[in-house]
C-alpha cells in the first residue's frame, strides 16, 4: 500500500527489522503502508492500529494470517492493554512537523500534544519500543537515555536522516536474520554466503551434519541468555506473572552478591509488578533477599 512516510524504501524496512528482537506478539501503532508489518517474518500474534478507517479497512481486507486489525487511537488502545514483556511495539506517527521539508500529508496529522501524549505512552510500556522520527528537541529530551539508530533514507524530496529510537539494549537475538547487512551490496553478500554454507552443510552426512548444529547451538548459548534487556525509566512497572520471573538463573548470585538482572526478570506476582526508579539509561539489581521478599533494593549499576 502507498502512503506517505512509508517504509517500503530500500534500506529503509530492512534496517527497521535488523533493530527488531525477539517477540511472541507484534504491535504496529500508526501501521499506514505498513511496509514493516508485511515484511517483516510473523509474530506469533500481530496488532495493527490506526485512526483512519480507510487505512484499517485496507488492512482488513488484506486478512493477513494472525494480524488483528484496530481502528481507534493508538494511545488509548495502548493505555488499556495488559503487557506480559513478550511483546515488541514499533510506533511509526507522523512526524513532528517542525521536522518535516512538506506540510500536511495525514487524514488524522499529529499535533505537538499528541506526540507528547505518545511519547508518555511508550516510555510506560514494560516491553520493548521501537519509535521512528526525525531527531527533534522534544524527541531527543524526553527519550533521553534511549538507544537510538541514524540511517539515510530516500523521500519524495531527496535524502533524509531517520531516526529509530528503542528502550533497550542490543538484543542478543534478533527476530529474523533475512536482512541481515549494512546496506544492498552487504546483504546480497552475507546471502551468497549464506547460500554456499545451505549447500556444503547439504553434502555431509547427517551425524556430521548434527554435529555442527550442536557446535552452533553451544556458541550461541555462550553468548548469555536471549532475553532483551530494556533500559529502565522512571516510573516503569513492570508485569505480574511474566514467563522470565520463575527461571532460576535469575534469583541472584550463591554467594549473596548482587546480580543485575533484566527487567523482565524482576515480575512479582504477588505484588503485581514493581516500579523501577532511577535515571534513565540503568539496569536495576537486586539481591536475593530482596528479590524473595518481592521488593528491589533499588540499588542501580550503569548499564
Amino acid at each position: 500500500m502507498r502512503y506517505p512516510g512509508g517504509k517500503g524504501g530500500s534500506g529503509v524496512y530492512q534496517t527497521i527489522i535488523n533493530l527488531m528482537p525477539a517477540h511472541d506478539r507484534y504491535i504496529e501503532t500508526h501501521v499506514g503502508g505498513g511496509n514493516v508489518l508485511e515484511r517483516k517474518r510473523p509474530a506469533r500474534s500481530s496488532i495493527a492500529i490506526d485512526i483512519d478507517p480507510a487505512v484499517a479497512e485496507h488492512w482488513r481486507r488484506q486478512a493477513l494470517p494472525g494480524v488483528t486489525v484496530v481502528n481507534g487511537d493508538a494511545v488509548a488502545w495502548l493505555a488499556n492493554q495488559t503487557f506480559t514483556g513478550t511483546e515488541l511495539v514499533y510506533s511509526d506517527p507522523p512526524y513532528l512537523m517542525e521536522t518535516r521539508r512538506s506540510g500536511p500529508l495525514y487524514r488524522h496529522e499529529y499535533t505537538v500534544e499528541d506526540h507528547v501524549a505518545l511519547l508518555d505512552a511508550l516510555k510506560r510500556l514494560p516491553c520493548p519500543v521501537m519509535l521512528s522520527g526525525y531527531r527533534s528537541e522534544l524527541y531527543d529530551d524526553t527519550l533521553a537515555g534511549w538507544r537510538s539508530v541514524d540511517f539515510q533514507a530516500m523521500t519524495r524530496r531527496g535524502p533524509a536522516i531517520e531516526t529509530v529510537w528503542m528502550n533497550y539494549h542490543p538484543p542478543k537475538v534478533l527476530h529474523e536474520s533475512t536482512y541481515v547487512g549494512r546496506d544492498f551490496r552487504e546483504r546480497e553478500r552475507i546471502k551468497r554466503r549464506r547460500q554456499r554454507w545451505r549447500e556444503r552443510l547439504l553434502r555431509l552426512d547427517l551425524a556430521e551434519r548434527q554435529a555442527l548444529l550442536d557446535e552452533l547451538r553451544e556458541l550461541l548459548a555462550d553468548g548469555g541468555h536471549d532475553r532483551t534487556e530494556l533500559i529502565a525509566a522512571a516510573g516503569t512497572v513492570l508485569p505480574a506473572g511474566s514467563p522470565f520471573a520463575a527461571m532460576p538463573d535469575l534469583v541472584g548470585n550463591s554467594d549473596g552478591r548482587p546480580h543485575t538482572l533484566d527487567l523482565f526478570a524482576i515480575a512479582d506476582a504477588a505484588a503485581g509488578g514493581i516500579a523501577i526508579s532511577g535515571e534513565p539509561g540503568q539496569t536495576l539489581t537486586c539481591d536475593r533477599s530482596s528479590l524473595a521478599e518481592g521488593q528491589c533494593n533499588q540499588q542501580l549499576a550503569t548499564s
